[in-house]
């Protein structure tokens, strides 16, 4: 006799181990981009981080936009906030 699955709970059990993989992932790429700023602002280097997420470009000092490979403006953040501050 062949045990029947229960779809529903297969379905809420994968969604919940997605969410949790989706925080760790969150929490590794905060502890990175936390390390970057803090190595550049201690040795007085720049970093640049090029990304899609446009969540991040609230803890840059400045944002640089390009279109078809051409910086299309430079905005300097005045009120940059924390990397820990930052949802997505």
């Amino acid at each position: 006799m062949m045990k029947k699955t229960n779809k529903k709970t297969s379905t809420k059990k994968t969604k919940s181990n997605d969410t949790v993989v989706k925080q760790k992932k969150k929490k590794k790429v905060k502890k990175i981009l936390k390390l970057l700023y803090d190595v550049s602002k201690k040795h007085n280097k720049l970093v640049i981080v090029v990304t899609h997420n446009s969540a991040l470009k609230d803890m840059a000092d400045k944002v640089i936009h390009f279109k078809n490979g051409v910086a299309e403006s430079i905005i300097q953040n005045i009120k940059r906030v924390s990397i820990d501050d930052i949802e997505w």
